[in-house]
Parts: structure tokens; sequence; C-alpha cells
């Protein structure tokens, strides 16, 4: 198609950042990420409980004065992070994570087991007797079991990382006022960068 040529230089895309010799590499990082709009989960949060601070206690259907518990949303709906520490939610996703690996190796290795067995029926030959006995008492009897354990496993894993994503205090978000990009404070059309 007829495409229009990109820029042959592009504006730089935020203000200079003041960085010293005396700041850390974490510092220098935060320095340059907060120079882009992007702040910490920390900051956001403590942010958060600020704003919430300040609108204090509501007012409900009847009139009265009313905390809602934490694990009401803004938008109403549940929030099911805010029923877990945020110090479990890592420990959490790891066994989660850690879980759903280990059940999915199990499960490869007793069908590749099954397997073996399904080859010394088709060759009609005998397993051995250790084989046999792994086999057929242990794997077989349990291999659905397996399969359901990993099944379950893997849909917690995802309903948690679901939950996570949708909880409007992590989502990424640019502050574009503070980037100033261009002198304007709004967001670029994507089809006008070329």
């Amino acid at each position: 198609g007829n495409w229009p040529a990109p820029p042959a230089s592009a504006p730089p895309s935020a203000a200079r950042v003041a960085l010293d010799d005396s700041m850390t590499e974490d510092e220098r990082q935060d320095e340059i990420l907060r120079s882009f709009g992007l702040t910490k989960a920390s900051e956001r949060s403590e942010k958060a409980a600020a704003e919430a601070a300040a609108k204090g206690p509501k007012v409900n259907a009847q009139g009265q004065w009313s905390e809602e518990p934490a694990f009401i949303a803004e938008d109403g709906g549940i929030n099911f992070l805010a029923l877990i520490p945020a110090p479990l939610q890592g420990p959490i996703e790891s066994f989660l994570y850690t879980s759903t690996g280990v059940l999915l190796s199990a499960f490869i290795v007793a069908g590749l087991a099954i397997t073996v067995d399904a080859y010394y029926v088709s060759v009609k030959e005998p397993l051995p007797d250790t084989l046999a006995n792994l086999i057929v008492d242990v794997i077989e009897p349990n291999f659905t079991n397996a399969g359901l354990a990993f099944l379950a496993s893997s849909v917690s894993l995802g309903l948690f990382k679901i939950a996570q994503f949708s909880n409007p205090a992590i989502q990424y978000s640019e502050n574009f006022a503070s980037r100033n990009e261009e002198g304007t404070s709004k967001p670029k059309d994507p089809e006008s960068m070329w």
C-alpha cells in the first residue's frame, strides 16, 4: 500500500532526568521510570491507601456511615486477592507453578510407562516383574487421579492469575500528563505516529 514514511528523527519521549553519582543503581532506575510516568506497586498501593483514607467512610443505602470491607472493589465487584495477604500471594503463586509443573511431569512419565506396557502387550512378551508391579499395580490405577490433580492445579493457577490480572491496582498504565510529550498532555494516536 501507500504508507507514509516514518519521521527522519524521533523526538525525545521524555524530559531528561536529573541523575547524580550519589544515587544507587536502583534509585537511578526508579527515577528514570518515574520520568516516564511509571510507578512501583508499593507507591501505587500507598497512594491508593492515602486516597481511601482521604475519602473516609461511605454512606450505605440506609444513610448510615459504613466502612466497606477491603474485598469490595471500587466498581462494586469482589476483589478476591484482597482476602489474601500480599506477603502470602507470592508463595501461593510459586506453589501453584511448582505443583502444576510436577503434576504435569508425573502425568507425562505415567503416560510413557503405560506406553511401555502397551508395547510389551503388542509384541506379546511379558513385562519384567519389577516394571509389571510398578505399572500395573501403581501407575495405571492412579493415572486418572494424576490427570485430575494436574487439571485442578492448572485451573487453580489460571484462576489465581486471572484474579491478579483483573485487579485494577496492578494494571499497567502510563501517566501521559507527567511525560508532557511534545507539549501536550494527551496520549498520541497510534495511527498518527507514522
